[in-house]
């Protein structure tokens, strides 16, 4: 917000600008509660947001260079309102990025992230480059374009993952109150940042992105939501869903029909999925993305499913989640690689179709030609950074529609 910042006398942006960074300092060295899990009571006194405990991180060294790192706990809400415990990562830019970008010292983005696995221990918090795979740098590398902009960022783990329970994969109301909720407990951390935040994310991440947007003037009331990236969105799940028996994509349906057994129990997976598929249920408690992807890969359609295809009940299920079902509150910018076998270019055409059928605020897709489901991350970083940037000044939000 230039226009604003600007518009102060210089003593009191410096004066600003040192409490901001004193905020920032007491965050970076405050000494770290146990770290903890367990379930919460749903009372006044286990508010949205409120951090249960923290300890500091140790960051790839990417990070390490931009930002200092605590790994937190924090309350959330479930999708029937019950108070629970959420994992995730609080990123403070190092005080000369602050310095050096004091119109984004007090904003605050909020990372999704893509699939990573079921089991606690692929929670993203939980790893120095925030994923379950020490050699993909993706999602760091992207983390440090917003951090050098003086933004500090929040990546929650979403719920079950690194915490108890279930984590319901691709539930996208259960993932966008996580995402919410992230920005409540960075304030919490650091009072001296502001309202105004904006959330982005990949694959998994941009569904859950997508839903944090529509829910963010509801459940989100008390911050001011500036924009919306989702990048290589799961979205159509109805129809990416009974495309894949048979592919070597099958682990994310595995992922699915567990994910959504977790807060549906009509969902039984043994009255999906065959028995080749069932017997390798335990990689889903021993593995994470990786192996887990490599261990359904081979399996014939008949193998991973009963009969070669989903239920229509399933199906139908799967399309609950599917984003666009209600109006976006900020301005969206989705982006998309021309050649992603995971989330292929039409899905995301159709999707900004569905976006553009309920939103009335600016809605615009990205494609890059020649990119693929994580090399668009790199392809589209300057673009993300301008365009959250343009949403933090208030500038008008281009559009697709």
């Amino acid at each position: 917000m230039t226009s604003t910042w600007a518009g102060l006398p210089l003593f009191i942006r410096r004066s600003a600008l040192l409490a901001v960074l004193i905020g920032a300092v007491t965050l970076m060295y405050a000494p770290a509660a146990a770290f903890a899990d367990g379930a919460t009571t749903d009372s006044a006194t286990n508010p949205p947001g409120k951090v249960l405990s923290t300890r500091t991180m140790q960051l790839s060294a990417a990070l390490a260079n931009v930002a200092t790192g605590k790994r937190i706990t924090y309350v959330s809400r479930d999708s029937n309102n019950r108070a629970i415990t959420v994992s995730g990562a609080v990123l403070t830019p190092k005080p000369y990025y602050l310095l050096t970008h004091p119109a984004g010292a007090t904003k605050t983005i909020a990372w999704a992230h893509g699939t990573a696995g079921l089991a606690d221990q692929c929670a993203p918090s939980g790893q120095p480059n925030l994923f379950p795979d020490p050699t993909y740098n993706n999602y760091a590398d992207t983390l440090v374009s917003y951090l050098t902009q003086g933004w500090t960022v929040t990546a929650t783990d979403y719920p079950g993952l690194g915490t108890p329970g279930g984590h319901p994969y691709l539930v996208g109301d259960s993932e966008g109150r996580a995402v919410i909720d992230s920005v409540r407990a960075a304030r919490n951390l650091n009072p001296l940042l502001s309202t105004s935040w904006a959330v982005a994310g990949h694959s998994q991440g941009g569904q859950a992105a997508l839903f944090a947007g529509e829910i963010a003037d509801t459940y989100g009331t008390g911050l001011q939501l500036k924009g919306v990236v989702a990048i290589a969105p799961a979205s159509n799940l109805d129809l990416i869903g009974p495309a894949i028996p048979g592919t070597p994509g099958q682990g994310y349906l595995a992922f699915a029909v567990y994910g959504l057994s977790v807060v549906d129990p009509s969902v039984k997976p043994q009255n999906i999925l065959a028995a080749p598929a069932l017997n390798l249920t335990g990689t889903l408690a021993s593995g994470c993305f990786n192996e887990v992807l490599a261990a359904y890969a081979d399996l014939t359609a008949e193998e991973m499913v009963i009969g070669g295809v989903l239920p229509q009940s399933f199906v139908a299920k799967l399309a609950r989640s599917n984003p666009a079902q209600q109006a976006n509150t900020a301005p969206v910018l989705l982006v998309q690689g021309d050649v992603d076998e995971t989330i292929p270019l039409g899905i995301t055409e159709a999707l900004l179709s569905e976006e553009c059928a309920v939103n009335t605020v600016p809605t615009k897709l990205s494609a890059y030609a020649g990119k693929d489901h994580d090399t668009v991350l790199y392809a589209a970083m300057g673009e993300v950074v301008s365009y959250l940037t343009a949403r933090f000044a208030n500038q008008p939000a281009p559009t697709s529609c």
